[in-house]
């Protein structure tokens, strides 16, 4: 998830060119933010526990800005999970792929987090 990279400053918009770029582009010499209030589909989050990119807080700010949608955010079943590991993660399919794929299958269902491996 990229919000948390775009939200550092307190703000998630898209990218800010130069103020001339953005004239063109957005219509204002500033970059707008996006109106989350205004998203009305399902949103299914998904984090790793050790991702320092999408910690509670910056995950909790980001849903209570998501006001009209039914948002649904876990976290990956696996403790040590790292921001990373979203891309280069050997039980990607398991842990990412699967439960993004059951949840585009059934948006309005609950999401049950799978079980942690036995070491």
């Amino acid at each position: 998830m990229h919000y948390s990279i775009l939200a550092t400053n307190g703000k998630f918009r898209p990218f800010s060119y130069h103020a001339s770029k953005n004239l063109a582009e957005y219509g204002n010499g500033s970059v707008p933010e996006y109106e989350l209030e205004n998203i009305k589909v399902p949103i299914f989050l998904l984090s790793g526990e050790k991702d320092g990119f999408t910690h509670k807080e910056l995950m909790d700010k980001l849903k209570s800005r998501l006001k009209g949608a039914s948002v649904n955010w876990r976290t990956v079943g696996n403790t040590n999970f790292l921001h990373l590991d979203f891309f280069v993660a050997k039980n990607l399919r398991k842990l990412v792929f699967e439960p993004v794929l059951n949840y585009l299958r059934n948006p309005y269902s609950i999401v049950e987090s799978p079980r942690k491996p036995k070491n």
